[in-house]
Order: C-alpha cells, then structure tokens, then sequence
C-alpha cells in the first residue's frame, strides 16, 4: 500500500512541476505578444513541438484590416493568408507576398517566430528534464525496496 501511496504522490509532483512550467512558458508567450505588439496563438504536436503559429488582427498601410498569417513550421514559412477590405480595388492592387513582407518588417514575424521557437524548445527541454528526474527517482525507489527485500 505505501508502495502505490508513494508513486501516486510522486505523479502529483510531476503533474504539479509540468504545471508550473506550463503557466511560466504562457506568461513569457504573453510578453513576447506584448513586446512585439503581435497577437498570435500556437498549435501544437502531442509531443509539445510547435506545429503551426497563426497570426491575426495585423493591418496592411491601413486599408488592409483583420489579416490573419500562418506560419507552417514543417516548410518554414507563412503558407495561408486571409485579410478584410472595404474596396476590392485596394484588394486587387495588392500582392500577398509583398504584403508578408511589409507586415514582417513592420511588426517583425520572422523575430517573433525566433523567440517562440527559441522558447518552445526550452520548455520541451524542462519537460524532458522533470520527466528525467521522475523516472530516476522511481528507478532509485526500486532499487531501495530491491535491496531491504533482499535483507
């Protein structure tokens, strides 16, 4: 019985851990949004790995309102865009990449995704950690009861 007492509250540990780590990556994505002045979300792989960041509310030279952005991080670049305008002469003048382009210089896409990933692949690193430290910690365990069964 004490046995499965101490690995249910080592799960709550890693739970509470991951958690954590969970809240402060959101709180530094949150800054990231309000340094660069962009609002973004993030799909994710099951293993935590960014798949997608899909950009919105940008603006183009003002006549170009609600732009939203996908980044594809697979083939590393911004593969759908989809945007509101009033005119559609102001629409038919206008080139998507050249758009990307502005948008990119204006409100720095490309530095934005540098940080996310940059951050990303620093939280997967602690979640590796903390899933390290769990599993070590068990193998320790069993170890311990190995060798007091033993004597």
């Amino acid at each position: 019985m004490k046995n499965t007492d101490m690995n249910i509250e080592k799960t709550k540990e890693k739970i509470s851990e991951k958690d954590k780590l969970k809240i402060k990556y959101n709180l530094k994505l949150d800054s990231i949004k309000q340094h660069y002045g962009v609002e973004f979300t993030i799909d994710y792989f099951k293993d935590n790995n960014i798949n997608k960041i899909r950009f919105y509310n940008l603006e183009y030279k003002g006549t170009i309102k609600n732009i939203s952005m996908v980044y594809d991080n697979k083939n590393r670049n911004i593969d759908f865009i989809c945007y509101d305008y009033s005119k559609e002469s102001d629409a038919n003048k206008i080139n998507d990449r050249t758009m990307i382009n502005s948008i990119n210089r204006d409100k720095k896409i490309k530095l934005v995704i540098a940080e996310v990933e940059r951050l990303n692949n620093e939280y997967r690193l602690e979640l590796d950690k903390i899933d390290k430290k769990y599993s070590e910690e068990n193998i320790k365990e069993l170890e311990i009861q190995k060798n007091t069964k033993n004597e």
